[in-house]
């Protein structure tokens, strides 16, 4: 096909309806069986669901994608971790030094 994608494979889309094949990223219960390819790669890292013939997407509403694992001077992030808060109000400190030329 023109998209030989993987189960798993999370992309951004721009659109109002799901794409007929996706499914949208909002923590929904789904069942294994129905997705058993997906639920091979993701498994319950996202939730369990019903514990038995359900598992939970992963649920990216108001959230952004940040990779795993841990970069140089930077926190060590786990698959499925969710951390941060919607509002952030920035101090002085949490500022680069930087300048603005004005005409």
């Amino acid at each position: 096909s023109q998209w030989d994608l993987p189960p798993g494979v999370i992309l951004a889309f721009a659109g109002t309806t799901v794409p007929h094949g996706w499914l949208s990223c909002n923590g929904n219960a789904i069942g294994r069986l129905q997705y058993q390819n997906l639920f091979l790669v993701i498994g319950t890292i996202y939730g369990v669901g019903d514990h038995v013939t359900t598992f939970n997407l992963p649920d990216f509403r108001g959230r952004t994608l940040v990779g795993v694992g841990q970069g140089p001077t930077l926190t060590n992030r786990l698959l499925g971790q969710r951390f941060g808060t919607e509002n952030h109000i920035l101090s002085v400190n949490e500022m680069p030094a930087h300048s603005h030329d004005v005409n």
